[in-house]
């Protein structure tokens, strides 16, 4: 059985918190361990464990960026599975394959959003060069 942990981003100093999360109708709070009580979290920062590690031993939680062959992706909870998303026109990969092939935490969303806009600058200049080779193809024709 996997541990069931949280994280999220406290709402007084923004700092991140680990532990059992508890949400009521003013929002989420989450308790850290040998805690009696909780703090405040940011509702858009709260995360779950995923029961896996990455390569250095990491655990690895929802809204991980992680690096993996050269890819890079977001862990996300997708119908009742963690999965890796790695680009908008691409499928969703099943998170435990790419933990056995050496998947790295590389950030989070919440701190390093700038490595998904970089990933996806990326990919959309490859196709963006595939679609210019193909077309200066025909033209060669």
């Amino acid at each position: 059985m996997r541990e069931i942990l949280f994280r999220g981003k406290r709402k007084d100093n923004g700092e991140w918190v680990y532990g059992s999360c508890i949400v009521v109708s003013t929002g989420p709070f989450i308790i850290e361990e040998y805690e009696s009580t909780g703090v405040w979290v940011d509702p858009k920062t709260v995360s779950e464990f995923t029961g896996l590690t990455d390569r250095m031993g990491n655990n690895i939680f929802e809204n991980d960026i992680v690096k993996a062959d050269e890819r890079i992706g977001e862990v996300r909870f997708v119908t009742g599975a963690f999965v890796v998303h790695f680009q908008e026109d691409l499928p969703n990969e099943d998170l435990d394959v790419w933990v056995t092939d050496g998947l790295e935490i590389i950030g989070n969303c919440h701190d390093n959003p700038e490595l998904l806009k970089k990933e996806q600058e990326e990919s959309n200049g490859q196709v963006q060069s595939r679609r210019q080779g193909t077309h200066q193809e025909k033209d060669v024709d």
